[in-house]
């Protein structure tokens, strides 16, 4: 590789699901490949911080930083603006990677015509909930030409400064709109899912709210266009079924009708593209629908906010240009 190339990571309470990464990155085969490891801590509380310090005393090229309070973008960003190197390769400290994947994500870069490349994300989980969760997962089947999940990327620095860097107004969705970005821009995409990284999801009702939430107000916040028809699709469900339901005390047929329309969502969402070959298993199938219920409604709230966000910088956006 003729230009230098940067690892990068930001983190935040995340010690146990680390350290793997740690051990990967870090190996002499790894370590070859890369310029340095530049990993960003947003003010870890659990040992993070102290585990980073203690890594980087005995690995000359990784360089750890404390920037309380950073989200992931700003996290990312700051690890971008404290290296030169030409090439950056994003990775996520709760995912587990190969040791072969950062060389497979390298490989296309020898090409000066390609800019960017990614690899596959694919959902997974030891617990019950866990896989009833991973099950919902769509990646194997998304685009290859839309772009991958920033668990796992490669691209040449110029793109990054191109676009103006990662959106710090939001906590989460930077990764399909940087996606977006690059392709509108014209930049060259290989996709690899034979560099596949694994990414345990979250583990309990309470996370995968928080998760989903956080995710569609960034992304309905940024204003992107991908996704946006299954957000406003699931949004109108719930609001629907909540408006009936209200209604079911003046006549009790919009009861019926409410819980017609969201047995058709969860048929839907829960039977369709292959997925009934995991819930036609009764037990999986209601935890299947307690994982859903917690990712609708987190997207619910999150698209509600995210709308919010965005009318607001709308608005302040007008009044800035009409000055």
């Amino acid at each position: 590789m003729s230009q230098k190339v940067a690892l990068i990571c930001t983190t935040y309470n995340c010690k146990n699901e680390l350290e793997n990464s740690l051990k990967t990155f870090t190996s002499e085969n790894n370590l070859k490949l890369l310029s340095e490891i530049i990993i960003v801590d947003g003010g870890s509380s659990d040992g993070t911080w102290e585990l980073l310090v203690e890594w980087s005393q005995r690995v000359a090229k990784l360089k750890v930083y404390q920037v309380p309070g950073a989200s992931i973008c700003r996290g990312r960003n700051e690890a971008i603006k404290r290296t030169n190197a030409g090439i950056i390769v994003t990775f996520d400290s709760g995912t587990i990677y190969s040791n072969e994947w950062l060389e497979l994500m390298l490989k296309p870069l020898e090409d000066e015509q390609i800019s960017v490349v990614g690899g596959l994300t694919i959902c997974c989980g030891g617990t019950l909930f866990e896989r009833c969760f991973a099950a919902f997962d769509e990646r194997e089947r998304t685009d290859p030409l839309f772009g991958s999940s920033h668990r796992g990327i490669a691209y040449r620095r110029k793109v990054w400064e191109h676009i103006g860097g990662y959106p710090e107004y939001v906590d989460a969705g930077e990764d399909t709109w940087f996606n977006a970005r690059w392709r509108k821009l014209g930049y060259r995409y290989v996709h690899l899912p034979e560099a596949k990284n694994y990414w345990r999801v979250r583990n309990n009702w309470p996370e995968v709210f928080k998760m989903a939430r956080r995710n569609t107000k960034g992304h309905v916040a940024l204003g992107k266009s991908s996704g946006n028809v299954t957000i406003a699709l699931i949004t109108t469900v719930y609001i629907l079924c909540g408006l009936l339901v209200i209604l079911g005390f003046c006549n009790c047929m919009m009861w019926y009708v409410a819980g017609t329309l969201y047995a058709a969502h969860v048929a839907k969402r829960m039977m369709g593209k292959g997925r009934w070959r995991t819930f036609v298993n009764p037990i999986k199938f209601l935890v299947g629908l307690y994982a859903l219920t917690a990712f609708d409604l987190g997207m619910l709230v999150g698209a509600i906010e995210g709308l919010v966000l965005l009318l607001k910088r709308i608005i302040v956006h007008r009044k800035r240009y009409q000055l």
